[in-house]
């Protein structure tokens, strides 16, 4: 899997996260797409492990790719998929006491 790590102007921290196989590609369903064509899924290649640690700070977790989103369901963080031209895609808040 690929990880990215983001910061928003407000100093929110944002993991881009995707299965390697699907980086650069493009896909659309009706009015729906997801564009990983764009560095913003364009991280560095991950373990699970690593990715575990990179979670503990994140406020926000886009996911994309069966094997990111099965991470996330082990580490019971997603209810809500939605799939999009037979892929599926999360987004997660994660709340922090701050």
């Amino acid at each position: 899997m690929l990880a990215k790590i983001h910061k928003n102007v407000e100093g929110r921290i944002i993991l881009a996260l995707c299965d390697t196989e699907l980086i650069r590609k493009k896909f659309v369903e009706g009015d729906l797409q997801i564009d990983l064509t764009s560095e913003f899924y364009q991280g560095e290649e991950k373990t699970e492990d690593e990715i575990k640690e990179m979670i503990k700070p994140v406020h926000v977790i886009n996911a994309v790719g069966e094997k990111s989103i099965e991470l996330l369901k082990k580490l019971d963080l997603v209810e809500n998929i939605i799939t999009i031209a037979g892929v599926p895609h999360a987004e997660v808040i994660l709340v922090k006491d701050e």
